[in-house]
């Protein structure tokens, strides 16, 4: 009779020894899941604060850009009034773009950047440098060092037969 029960035993044992290798797997299982489960989140979330940052962003550019307008005419009634309300109310209002990262570009007698200017004409002055900006019609804007309107510009093209006299005054005597 022992001996039955010595085979059953190890059955058992052995089903017991069974179950909890299959436990152990389950759990090693579910804990490799929740693992992923947890850095897919993570992801998640920081993929869906960079889509909202971005988003921020770009509706605050075309927030801006739509003012734009608005400034230049701004600026434009301030040229032609000294109404000091009027100039205290652009300060403000100039302020508050600045603190958004708005900065003006008016490049006059700088060098023509076709990535920030935008030519509308042309002179050719032999007594100036070759693309120079000699007039600007309309201030540019970078917001955040992002161009969101370039300066339009008049420069000056200097004249290939003029530019080797110019290049010639400018040789030192020796």
């Amino acid at each position: 009779m022992s001996e039955n029960k010595e085979p059953a035993e190890h059955a058992a044992g052995a089903v017991q020894e069974e179950k909890e290798q299959n436990k152990e797997s389950k759990e090693a299982e579910l804990t490799d899941t929740l693992k992923r489960l947890q850095a897919d989140f993570e992801n998640y979330k920081k993929r869906a604060e960079k889509e909202f940052s971005y988003c921020r962003e770009y509706a605050e550019e075309r927030l801006i850009s739509e003012l734009l307008p608005v400034l230049d005419s701004f600026e434009m009634a301030l040229k032609n009034s000294n109404d000091n309300g009027l100039k205290t109310l652009f300060a403000q209002f100039y302020s508050v773009l600045e603190s958004r990262g708005l900065k003006k570009v008016y490049p006059l007698n700088e060098t023509f950047d076709p990535f920030q200017h935008e030519v509308i004409m042309q002179e050719s002055d032999d007594k100036q440098k070759n693309n120079i900006v000699t007039e600007v019609f309309q201030a540019g804007y970078l917001l955040k060092n992002k161009l969101i309107r370039p300066a339009r510009v008049k420069i000056n093209k200097v004249k290939k037969d003029a530019k080797a006299s110019i290049q010639s005054e400018e040789l030192p005597n020796t």
